[in-house]
């Protein structure tokens, strides 16, 4: 990945506007992409987005598969607040509110806050998309995917204290090749072959960049093959 200054002053409100649950999921996949090639360049160079599973590699023996760890409350609340800001007919887009507010979240002039999560909230929203995405892993390998990678998309802070919680949560997926958690600034790694648990810092600025890339992706304006997807500094990161 190569993050240039143009992208480092883009701000949220250059966007067009909130996505759509599809699109979201888009911009999820693109975001682990970006993540991957960012951190590990040599290893996911020749990997690109498809679908089922969600990455792969050009000679078509690994895979990717992308997933959103939330609490289904947080997750209601995003989608009707999503939907409110999407919505023309004020009626309807005061009724997404109104559900959203009815599942806990508030709103004040600067925006909606979010009920606060506990750490077993968080832990149990992890543990339900591991088992939702090892139910999909017998039709990759029927499709010829030697190489089975998970890839665990966390939008907020997760409220863990400790490593221990996060290697044993990780190795409840066992099955996939590597175990791949993000939450801002951070990315952590699970490798079944070895039992090795990694984590690697990315400096704010870039994290949100990364992010800024799959939007922009999604929206059509940065194509998959330019040059910030393709070209990246050597030695910049770990390779594994």
């Amino acid at each position: 990945m190569l993050i240039t200054d143009e992208l480092r002053e883009i701000q949220w409100y250059d966007m067009k506007g909130p996505l759509d649950s599809e699109r979201m999921k888009l911009s999820d996949e693109y975001f682990a992409l970006a993540v991957l090639r960012y951190c590990y360049p040599a290893k996911y160079c020749d990997f690109y987005k498809a679908d089922g599973p969600d990455i792969q590699s050009n000679d078509g023996k690994s895979g990717v598969e992308v997933t959103r760890a939330t609490d289904e409350t947080i997750a209601s609340i995003e989608g009707n607040y999503a939907n409110s800001r999407l919505c023309a007919n004020e009626t309807q887009r005061h009724k997404y509110l109104k559900k959203c507010e009815k599942a806990g979240a508030s709103f004040d002039s600067i925006g909606m806050t979010y009920p606060v999560q506990t750490g077993k909230q968080d832990e149990d929203a992890i543990r339900n998309v591991i088992e939702k995405k090892l139910e999909k892993l017998e039709s990759y390998r029927k499709k010829g995917f030697e190489r089975m990678d998970l890839f665990i998309r966390f939008a907020g802070i997760p409220a863990i204290g400790n490593k221990q919680t996060f290697v044993d949560l990780l190795s409840a997926a066992n099955g996939y090749e590597t175990i791949y958690f993000t939450a801002p600034s951070c990315l952590m790694a699970y490798r079944f072959s070895d039992g090795s648990f990694t984590s690697i810092k990315i400096p704010r600025e870039d994290y949100e960049a990364l992010g800024l890339v799959a939007r922009l992706t999604v929206d059509g304006k940065i194509k998959p093959d330019s040059p910030i997807w393709t070209e990246y500094k050597e030695n910049q990161h770990a390779d594994a």
